[in-house]
C-alpha cells in the first residue's frame, strides 16, 4: 500500500458552459474534502432464511445508493473568485454545479454534480479566516484518467 499525504488534492467547479465546460480550482482548501457514500439496506428475511437456535437470521440486500455529501474548509480569501459572493460558492447556494475532485498523486479524477447546500464563514480574532462548504452530491461519481 502506498501511503500519501492529502497535500495537492484539488477540487474544481464548472461554469456550466456548453458544449465545453470550463473549470476553476477552488482555492486554499485547508481540510477535506471528505466524501462519504452509503447504501440503504432492505431486509429480505423470509421463511427460507437460515436459522440459528431455531430463530431466523435476518438477511439484507443493498438498496438505493446515496452518493453522499462532501464537506471541506478553505482558508478564506475575499480576493479569490471561487470565494466571493458575486462569483463564488457563497453566491451559488442552492445551485447544482459540476465538480471535479483529484486526489494528490492520483492519475484519475472523479466528476460529479452537486447541490451547493451550505456555505459559512468564520472570522476568528487570532487565526486565519475560514469558509466551510457542504455539497450534496446529486449524481453518480464518474472516474476518468487524467494526463
Amino acid at each position: 500500500m502506498t501511503e500519501r499525504l492529502g497535500f495537492g488534492t484539488t477540487l474544481e467547479i464548472g461554469d456550466g458552459a456548453t458544449p465545453s465546460e470550463n473549470f476553476a480550482t477552488i482555492g486554499q482548501i485547508a481540510t477535506g474534502p471528505d466524501v462519504e457514500e452509503s447504501s440503504d439496506k432492505q431486509e429480505v428475511t423470509s421463511h427460507s432464511s437460515p436459522s440459528r437456535n431455531g430463530k431466523p437470521v435476518k438477511q439484507y440486500m443493498g438498496g438505493p445508493i446515496d452518493p453522499g455529501s462532501l464537506t471541506f474548509t478553505v482558508n478564506y480569501d475575499y480576493d479569490n473568485a471561487t470565494h466571493k459572493r458575486a462569483t463564488g460558492l457563497k453566491g451559488m447556494i442552492g445551485l447544482v454545479k459540476t465538480f471535479r475532485l483529484r486526489e494528490a498523486g492520483s492519475t484519475t479524477r472523479e466528476t460529479f454534480t452537486a447541490l451547493i447546500e451550505r456555505v459559512g464563514r468564520q472570522y476568528p480574532v487570532g487565526t486565519q479566516m475560514q469558509m466551510s462548504v457542504t455539497l450534496q452530491i446529486t449524481s453518480d461519481i464518474a472516474e476518468e484518467a487524467v494526463v
